[in-house]
């Protein structure tokens, strides 16, 4: 696995403390909290923080 980018956008949950320990365990996650900002540009700004080309 190389890099696993979320983008959280204010979660009212446990979403954050989940990603965290997954986080903690060794998953390679990239945590970012961001406003929202629509679906076209969550997406871009999901995808302007991936350091990796995919395969």
């Amino acid at each position: 696995m190389r890099e696993i980018v979320i983008v959280d956008s204010g979660s009212t949950d446990d979403t954050i403390e989940l990603i965290k320990s997954l986080i903690d365990a060794g998953w390679p996650i990239r945590l970012f909290q961001e406003p929202w900002r629509g679906y076209a540009g969550q997406k871009q700004f999901a995808l302007d923080q991936c350091t990796q080309a995919g395969a």
